[in-house]
């Protein structure tokens, strides 16, 4: 599945993929704070 999608032509620009990274990480540490204290 993960080759499969890999090879499909992706139409994202570079500035929504950061913006997407962005967030990602921004929730990533929230959850990490929540599990573990900061």
């Amino acid at each position: 599945a993960l080759a499969q999608s890999a090879a499909r032509p992706i139409a994202l620009s570079p500035a929504l993929l950061v913006a997407l990274d962005r967030q990602r990480r921004a929730q990533f540490i929230a959850q990490w704070r929540a599990a573990f204290g900061p």
